[in-house]
């Protein structure tokens, strides 16, 4: 957008003759007091030419900065790693084992039979027969009358009511699509797959085609509107009668057998057992541990530490810069002239009625 300045417009004043007193401060202010009030009270006006702005569309060239591709080659510095092979020695310590044999010095125990003969104190069991009084407990039945409360199970109808899910037959109407289409015999060409014989017996090498007899289902789909009927779920309550089963005391007399007992004193003979004490000489073996000194020759394994040297190949890699050329793209500017609307404010001048005073100032 472009600014345009402003212009300072014009004023062309056109007096009306007989209307203006006189050009002087004084003859305004007689106006102002009563000099000429005819002249103060009467309205002139004036045409005056002012500047008026006024937008409009102007085509104009504009140089812009745009940027376009180029492929251009660079060299590039690059490092490639390099193997070198060298030989290294080593020394190390290996400890290789070997096989010694020593004397080795050892205690035994060596056991030693003895027969001893010691005097032992034991029971001997002696036997008699005694006559022993015990009580009896001898039962005795007789028939007793009792009352008891027993539980008599009895069958009560009861009434209630339960919820019953029901299914109950509805109309609907739904649209379906279904395939009324038909078969069809046609007539298709294809390969024959037989070569050398078969449909193909004139020549060798190939296979012709022949037609055959197709049965080809021929589709039509329809969309239509048909009334089903559909079961639904209706939960309803209704009154049943159930029969349960109500336990009731009743009293109830029975007679039972009753089996009492009474002590009764009797005699009998048991053996009882005394033991004496007496005493007896008895032999047997003792073992008694006598220790000896042993020696024997034993095998065993030192690992002795020898010296070695092994020489082995170690690879090592070494960096080699080297100039390589690239290519890469880049953006280069450069100006273009292109055609722009640009929206421009200029002043158009306007001739307008201005209302002034009589007296001219007031």
């Amino acid at each position: 957008m472009y600014r345009v300045a402003a212009v300072i417009p014009s004023l062309f004043v056109t007096a009306a003759a007989g209307l203006w007193c006189a050009d002087s401060a004084s003859a305004c202010h007689r106006c102002r007091s009563g000099c000429a009030p005819a002249a103060c009270e009467s309205v002139a006006y004036v045409e005056k030419t002012v500047m008026v702005p006024e937008w409009v569309d102007e085509v104009r060239t504009v140089t812009c900065v745009e940027h376009r591709r180029e492929v251009r080659n660079k060299t590039v510095t690059v490092y490639q790693r390099m193997p070198e092979t060298h030989a290294v020695t080593r020394t190390y310590t290996e400890y290789v084992p070997e096989r010694r044999h020593k004397t080795v010095n050892y205690t035994v125990c060596r056991p030693v039979w003895e027969t001893v003969e010691r005097d032992v104190t034991v029971c001997v069991p002696v036997w008699r027969e005694e006559d022993r009084e015990y009580t009896v407990h001898v039962p005795e039945w007789k028939e007793v009358e009792q009352t008891r409360t027993v539980m008599v199970r009895h069958l009560e109808k009861r009434q209630a009511t339960r919820r019953v899910c029901r299914m109950v037959p509805q109309k609907e109407t739904r649209t379906v699509t279904c395939d009324e289409g038909h078969w069809e015999q046609q007539m298709v060409e294809v390969p024959c797959g037989a070569p050398c014989g078969g449909c193909c017996r004139s020549h060798c090498g190939g296979c012709g085609t022949r037609v055959v007899c197709r049965r080809v289902w021929v589709p039509n789909v329809v969309t239509k509107t048909m009334d089903v009927t559909v079961y639904k779920q209706h939960v309803e309550e209704e009154p049943y009668e159930y029969t349960v089963a109500v336990c009731r005391p009743e009293q109830r007399t029975y007679k039972m057998r009753v089996c009492q007992y009474h002590p009764e004193n009797r005699v009998r003979k048991v053996r009882v057992c005394d033991y004496e004490q007496q005493t007896q000489k008895r032999s047997y073996r003792v073992c008694r541990m006598v220790r000896e000194q042993a020696s024997r020759e034993v095998q065993y394994v030192e690992c002795v530490p020898h010296q070695r040297t092994k020489t082995y190949n170690v690879t090592t890699y070494k960096c080699v810069p080297r100039e390589k050329t690239v290519q890469c793209t880049v953006l280069v500017p450069h100006r273009v002239e292109k055609q722009v609307t640009v929206r421009v404010c200029h002043r158009v001048p306007k001739t307008i009625q201005v209302p002034v005073c009589g007296c001219g100032g007031c």
